[in-house]
């Protein structure tokens, strides 16, 4: 009589076709998704070329990285954010903009109709409720003239907005260029000529660049701390027309920060969204840095303006945002 394999052999065995029989679901369903690429579907070839323009009074070592340079995501984050065009059909929501619009009352504020059709444009999203719908949402808006992104690394997401939005100009607000956005701006020129803008320098040197009134959107993503994020909301949204879209990345917390902020009185740190592990395939793994001050310095403005702010789930439950299927970090947005 042979010898029997000892228990351990065979709970390996069942680990191994557990892994393999996730994958093989995985790819399936990833197989019979159509999936909505906006930089094949939504470009416009008459749009867009890269102007460099240097903020005035300002000496910039464009090699030199720094603390204060645009979105400081984590090497995971950008990894995370490579694939990340919206699994969304625009077609099906072309009755969207009149019926939204039915929601708000007569006489109703510009910003409050607006505000609810953005919800009910990136609800109807879906599960691809995400920061990539933007450009098709301001495009629906109708609000095409000028957008500013405050903090650029590596390109990845001026990419998606320049793709799907039919802005005619989008300037990009960064002190320091990575290879990877000088590859990308040169690519630039020729798709998207005159259309993006490339302003070397920090958020509060570039500001005075521009007059009040005159960007239809603007993305903050430059310093992270609450001190460089409130400064970054109060230069910057006077330069935000009346029913323009404001906005910014890296909505949510770490557990450890929601753990510490309900023992230190900051209980509203447990409604915010979780950032999520630092590998997607790793739930139980390390987490990514989580973002207090943004957050705190986003609903402080928001609250100041009296505006409402709301925020994307970039693959989260609506009903459980701490759901870790979606690890890319939400954006928080309103109205002006």
């Amino acid at each position: 009589m042979g010898a029997r394999m000892p228990a351990q052999v065979y709970i390996g065995i069942f680990g191994l076709l557990t892994i393999f029989v996730r994958y093989f679901v995985e790819l399936e369903v990833y197989a019979t998704q159509k999936k909505f690429d906006p930089r094949q579907d939504l470009r416009d070839p008459t749009l867009g070329s890269v102007q460099y323009q240097r903020s005035s009074g300002a000496s910039v070592d464009v090699s030199a990285a720094s603390s204060a340079s645009s979105s400081l995501i984590t090497p995971e984050d950008d990894e995370v954010d490579k694939d990340a065009a919206p699994i969304f059909e625009p077609e099906d929501l072309e009755e969207l903009h009149e019926e939204s619009f039915q929601l708000a009352h007569e006489g109703a504020p510009l910003w409050q109709s607006r505000m609810k059709f953005c919800e009910a444009y990136l609800a109807a999203g879906g599960q691809n409720n995400s920061r990539s719908m933007f450009g098709m949402l301001l495009n629906k808006l109708g609000l095409v003239e000028a957008g500013a992104e405050l903090g650029v690394f590596k390109g990845k997401y001026a990419e998606e907005m320049v793709g799907t939005w039919k802005v005619n100009n989008y300037h990009l607000v960064e002190p320091a260029l990575s290879d990877e956005l000088k590859t990308r701006l040169t690519r630039w020129k020729t798709e998207y000529p005159d259309k993006v803008k490339l302003n070397i320098g920090y958020s509060y040197s570039v500001k005075d660049k521009f007059p009040d009134g005159f960007f239809d959107f603007i993305y903050v993503d430059a310093g992270h701390s609450y001190k460089e994020v409130a400064q970054d909301l109060k230069d910057w949204y006077p330069k935000l027309k009346p029913g323009g879209l404001f906005a910014g990345h890296d909505y949510c917390a770490s557990k450890q920060q929601k753990r510490d902020g309900a023992a230190k009185g900051r209980e509203w740190l447990a409604e915010r969204p979780w950032c999520g592990p630092a590998n997607s395939r790793n739930e139980n793994g390390p987490e990514k840095l989580g973002w207090e001050g943004t957050i705190r310095a986003a609903d402080e403005f928001a609250a100041k303006m009296g505006r409402t702010l709301s925020h994307t789930l970039e693959g989260r439950d609506q009903k459980n945002p701490f759901n870790s299927k979606g690890n890319r970090n939400p954006s928080w947005y309103f109205i002006k």
